[in-house]
């Protein structure tokens, strides 16, 4: 425990505490599946009940939202033809339950992401690095349908993507292994995020999971509405406010079909599920695209210390900008259209 304090010390001089792992004393409550209420509307508009449950709880999930085939699977495609190596193929499960980590190259890693913890994010820096692929950006993150959503929430004109974060996997873990939720709150400038699944996502197969409402109180601790700086003494708060929310509140997590879209506050507390298709005899590999909208017109910055920049965060196309102001109990709606 002593180590621990001390890297939260100078994680919060940093002004990091968004990022810090969650105490181990703290006892995550398993999700609970989403079911979707009679409200949530598959059009590409909001209705009064959308607004409210997106304000209370932090998420809308648009069904069917985008129905392209034959993006989604080039998007699976695309997935198997940057497997170094052929580690894992695609047509033989055994290859990508508890997949090859040991050997996933620092080289592998600057080429086509991260394999950690049976997740890989598939990204690569650079202008024409993996992310700015045409089929997604053109396809999913500008998609009109996505824009019409995003518009609705934020209001216009939107900033058109030029980038996603990446193509996110979750592999299925071996049956009877003991695993742990990566549980986080993101710092980066986004007005609102949306997790679009590439593909079938069953229940406990590694779907997105948030933890709802928990960005209302968060909100407060930010040094800007939206940017990503957090200084010392809210950093403190920061982490005690999570900890309450995570140790108080059961996740929901979001299963579906490729096409459906995952609308969410970027203050919500959130992880990857831990995908347990391997246990019931039918793996699946979990896919999400996230994507990240801000308003247009903006004063965009880099922030070397908290991020998105050339060399920090690189991966994330929204940026801070020069007219964000400091949060507080009452304005976290007031630049958005709802």
């Amino acid at each position: 425990m002593a180590s621990q304090t001390i890297l939260r010390e100078a994680d919060y001089n940093e002004g990091h505490a968004a990022s810090l792992a969650i105490s181990p004393e703290i006892s995550i409550k398993e999700p609970l599946t989403f079911r979707d209420p009679d409200y949530f509307d598959p059009t590409p508009f909001l209705n009064q009940q959308e607004i409210k449950h997106f304000k209370k709880e932090g998420f809308i999930v648009k069904r069917q939202l985008i129905k392209d085939e034959e993006t989604f699977q080039k998007i699976k495609d695309h997935i198997w033809a940057n497997v170094p190596r052929s580690l894992m193929k695609q047509n033989n499960p055994q290859t990508w339950i508890e997949p090859p980590e040991n050997k996933w190259t620092e080289s592998d890693s600057l080429k086509v992401g991260h394999l950690k913890h049976r997740n890989w994010k598939i990204r690569s820096k650079g202008s024409n690095g993996l992310g700015t692929e045409d089929f997604l950006v053109k396809n999913i993150a500008n998609s009109p349908n996505m824009l019409k959503v995003v518009e609705s929430l934020i209001g216009s004109p939107v900033r058109p993507p030029k980038r996603v974060r990446g193509i996110y996997c979750v592999f299925p873990s071996k049956p009877g292994s003991q695993e742990k939720y990566n549980v986080h709150v993101d710092y980066i400038p986004s007005h609102v995020t949306a997790m679009v699944i590439a593909d079938q996502i069953r229940p406990g197969c590694g779907g997105f999971m948030l933890w709802p409402g928990s960005h209302i109180e968060l909100h407060r601790y930010w040094n800007t509405a939206h940017g990503g700086g957090m200084d010392h003494e809210k950093s403190k708060k920061f982490l005690e406010a999570r900890e309450k929310i995570i140790g108080g509140t059961t996740p929901v997590e979001f299963i579906g079909s490729a096409g459906d879209v995952i609308f969410w506050h970027p203050r919500a507390i959130h992880s990857a599920g831990i995908n347990r298709s391997a246990e019931h005899g039918d793996p699946l590999v979990r896919v999400i695209i996230p994507c990240d909208f801000q308003l247009d017109g903006l004063a965009y910055v880099d922030d070397e210390k908290f991020g998105p920049s050339e060399d920090y965060q690189w991966w994330i196309d929204t940026r801070n900008f020069e007219e964000d102001t400091p949060p507080n109990s009452t304005n976290i709606w007031d630049d958005w259209a709802i």
